[in-house]
């Protein structure tokens, strides 16, 4: 499993919320979490079906910049 813990400078709202939850619900997330008081995302997910760049890539393509703060394997 792969841990992400991305930063989104472009979150505002309870509808970005929802947004960067329907660019993600394609991948198959063991956990999801948004809050937009920190504009942090954390994700976890199996990478032998994902790459890190595939959900970067949709979160730009919904229109939210992101950064990795942190990632780690376990």
């Amino acid at each position: 499993m792969t841990y992400l813990l991305l930063t989104s400078s472009n979150m505002h709202c309870g509808s970005c919320a929802t947004n960067i939850r329907d660019a993600l619900k394609e991948f198959e997330l063991s956990n999801l979490n948004v809050n937009i008081l920190s504009n942090e995302i954390e994700v976890e997910f199996d990478e032998n079906n994902y790459q890190i760049q595939q959900i970067l890539d949709s979160l730009s393509k919904h229109g939210f910049s992101s950064e990795i703060v942190e990632q780690y394997k376990y």
